[in-house]
Order: structure tokens, then C-alpha cells, then sequence
């Protein structure tokens, strides 16, 4: 990873949590993600909001695998929605069979699995909620017609 990229973006303030300054750790996740969600992979730099709302998630959630909570490779890059959709989603629920597998020391080699089986997951909740955007708004135009 380019440490000299890290420096420069730690000194221009970017970071992975609201409010705080730059943290190398932070952004050398921003860094080994391309900038980009890991889950819907939208650039994080388009804008202020993305920018201003990117977050550091953690693929399986630190409140109940403590033991990978700091594992740098535990940590991406995520955009608020998709965080917010994932929130406490244990990938492992549909991955049985290699909870037994997974350690600190195979973490790398499941990561990719895990994401896509997070992906999927906010695939489908944004599917659902694309369905009841769609509905609402049919809905609301009914009501702007009679009134």
C-alpha cells in the first residue's frame, strides 16, 4: 500500500468515522478499497455526502466475533446506506460450513465470500425497499390526482 498516498490523505483530514481526524489505519482502508463502497461498490469521493458519510464496517460485526473486531481485513469501506442496511448481518448464518473454519489466521482466505454474501443481503433489502418506493409512489400520484 502506498504510504505516501496514506500520509497525504491523513493530512488532508479524510477518515472512516464521522467527525474524526484522519487516521492511517482508516484511510489505508479507504486506500485498499479504491475509494469505493464494498458492498455496492459506489465511489465514496463523488461528493460531499458520500464523502462526509463513508463509514468503516466491520464484514462480520465486532459485537460478536470481539476476536476479528480489529482485523484490518475485517474492515471496509461501506457508503452509510449499505451499512445501515447491513448493520448487524452475520454472513456466517448463511455460511455454516466454514464457521468452524474461520480464524484470525483463514480470515483472508473467506473474505471475498463474506462480502459477496453481505452483498447479496443488501441486494435483497434494497430490492424490497425499491418495491415499496415504487408502490408508495403510485400511491401518492392516486392522491394528487383527486386532490
Amino acid at each position: 500500500m502506498n504510504k505516501d498516498l496514506i500520509a497525504e490523505l491523513v493530512k488532508a483530514g479524510l477518515s472512516g468515522k464521522s467527525g474524526e481526524p484522519g487516521d492511517p489505519k482508516n484511510v489505508g482502508v479507504w486506500v485498499r478499497d479504491k475509494f469505493k463502497c464494498v458492498y455496492c461498490d459506489k465511489c465514496l469521493l463523488e461528493d460531499t455526502i458520500r464523502i462526509t458519510t463513508a463509514q468503516i464496517d466491520h464484514i462480520l460485526p465486532k459485537s460478536k466475533y470481539k476476536e476479528f473486531a480489529e482485523l484490518p481485513n475485517n474492515q471496509v469501506l461501506s457508503c452509510v446506506c449499505c451499512n445501515q442496511i447491513k448493520l448487524r448481518f452475520d454472513p456466517l448464518n448463511e455460511m455454516p460450513d466454514i464457521r468452524n473454519k474461520l480464524s484470525v489466521s483463514t480470515f483472508e482466505e473467506y473474505r471475498q465470500r463474506l462480502i459477496e454474501v453481505c452483498r447479496n443481503y443488501i441486494k435483497r433489502q434494497l430490492d424490497k425497499k425499491g418495491e415499496i418506493l415504487k408502490q408508495s409512489i403510485s400511491i401518492i400520484k392516486k392522491y394528487d390526482k383527486i386532490g
